[in-house]
């Protein structure tokens, strides 16, 4: 199951960068997102007919980001995905090294999706 096309598709509805599992990029703010889990959601005597996939979809943002705004918009596009679950959101606060060794903070808000696509 590949379900990368419609979440890097979060890049045209928030401008901001999106890849998956390991960001590589420059920007300070951007999107990645990780399948956490994936099996069998429905099978019959043929054998399975559907899959889900648990997503966990993560914004990193700078302090002054607006995050309240962006995690709707995220939240909105997520549940307009066909059989697409927002199951639980959260956000922490992590503490990382830069380039020059000093030490920032960024805004981690997770999306965890429960997706479903037929075979």
């Amino acid at each position: 199951m590949n379900v990368n096309e419609e979440l890097i598709g979060l890049e045209a509805v928030t401008g901001l960068e999106v890849q998956p599992d390991i960001y590589t990029g420059e920007a300070e703010n951007y999107i990645v997102f990780t399948y956490a889990s994936e099996g069998v959601e429905l099978a019959s005597d043929d054998g399975p007919e559907a899959d889900t996939a648990t997503i966990y979809v993560s914004l990193y943002s700078e302090p002054e980001f607006d995050f309240m705004e962006m995690k709707r918009t995220i939240k909105h596009y997520l549940e307009s995905l066909d059989e697409c679950v927002v199951s639980n959101v959260f956000t922490t606060t992590e503490e990382y090294k830069t380039n020059a060794n000093l030490a920032k903070q960024k805004r981690h808000t997770v999306f965890v999706i429960e997706i479903t696509r037929w075979r």
